[in-house]
């Protein structure tokens, strides 16, 4: 059977729990579109919370017409909930059950096993430091010998599946994300900005942006900093701005639809992460010529060049920060010149036509094994 004939006769089921459209929503997104476009029957099966019916990805999902059915989850393990998702698959009978985040690895994997999925395939996303607990560790293990395939979205995600998970090296392949540029849209603001696109919660440090910035403010009074996205820590991080006296210097946006617009107004993009299994955002950033300040943690060298596309610093470490914003801030030519090569290697290496063949022909060798 020739790789088209499988992608015209292929059904994939994406199982995921999404909270709203961050990282690996969009990815998934992006994906499922081009996977559709290949001839391959790519659908998804959201799962939310009661108090989170996260709207925002099933509307995405529309738009971009990708099939997509919307379930909520229960808070704790619930058999219930197993069980309806085993017949679901027995009813579907998708060709692979293709796995994304925690939840949907541990109720989706076993169940397609037990419905009788062919195949299953799992990204990770992410190496969260509670995966490492010798508890999670171990059911990691057995849910990688469940798993025909896994996808890692960088190799720092491939090492950690390896030598924490258990995974064995030939199960993992390296897939990165995908992005299209779009058109560059720079205004001039009249003002220096940095700007933040995350989850307002302790992964992403804002904390320590905000330290820098003060540091900055008295030396360039025209300088100020967006933080688009919400979460848990937003009243907390409010109140440390208030604190640090650059309120006036600080805008807390919230989420916003018009996230990657306003991204075309940053000066340079802060992400002071303390780890990282990627970031879409960094490849968002890329594609509006913006230079990069982010830590050197996790996968993020693998994405953000240092010295070449962007600064990497240290992680909680506002000095650092603040030393490479001054850096870029009293040499425009070199800001400059990191945006466009950021740009560039989006264009050569992170693109998603390559990351929707890579996954194709995964599916295709799966399939014929």
């Amino acid at each position: 059977m020739t790789c088209a004939t499988i992608r015209a006769v292929m059904q994939v089921l994406h199982i995921l729990k999404g909270l709203g459209l961050a990282g690996a929503e969009n990815h998934l997104m992006i994906l499922l579109a081009g996977l559709r476009e290949q001839g391959i029957d790519a659908r998804m099966l959201l799962w939310v919370s009661a108090d989170n019916q996260a709207d925002d990805i099933v509307k995405e999902a529309q738009r971009r017409s990708i099939p997509i059915e919307r379930w909520v989850m229960p808070g704790n393990f619930a058999p219930g909930f197993f069980l309806k998702l085993v017949r679901y698959l027995r009813q579907q009978k998708p060709d692979i059950v293709h796995t994304h985040l925690v939840q949907a690895e541990t109720y989706a994997i076993p169940a397609a096993k037990l419905a009788g999925v062919p195949h299953v395939i799992n990204s990770s996303h992410n190496d969260d430091p509670f995966r490492r607990h010798p508890i999670f560790r171990l059911r990691s293990w057995i849910l990688w010998r469940l798993t025909d395939k896994g996808i890692a979205i960088s190799d720092t995600i491939r090492r950690f599946l390896i030598e924490v998970e258990g995974a064995h090296p030939e199960q993992i392949q390296t897939i990165y994300y995908g992005f299209t540029p779009l058109p560059i849209q720079k205004e001039e603001t009249g003002v220096k900005l940095i700007g933040s696109v995350c989850r307002l919660v302790p992964q992403k440090g804002i904390a320590y942006a905000l330290d820098a910035v003060a540091k900055l403010t008295p030396e360039y009074p025209n300088l100020h900093y967006m933080i688009v996205g919400d979460g848990a820590l937003r009243s907390t991080l409010e109140l440390q701005a208030k604190n640090l006296g650059i309120s006036d210097r600080v805008q807390f946006l919230g989420w916003r639809k018009d996230a990657k617009e306003l991204m075309a107004r940053f000066d340079i993009f802060l992400a002071p992460s303390l780890w990282e299994g990627f970031g879409l955002v960094f490849l968002e950033a890329m594609a509006q010529s913006v230079p990069i300040v982010a830590s050197r943690v996790s996968a993020v060298p693998e994405v953000v060049e240092d010295g070449k596309t962007g600064i990497l610093v240290p992680p909680r470490d506002p000095d650092s920060i603040a030393s490479a914003i001054k850096n870029l801030l009293d040499n425009p030519e070199l800001a400059k010149k990191m945006g466009e090569a950021g740009r560039e290697r989006l264009t050569t290496t992170f693109t998603p036509q390559r990351m929707i063949e890579q996954t194709v022909t995964l599916y295709a060798e799966v399939m014929q094994s």
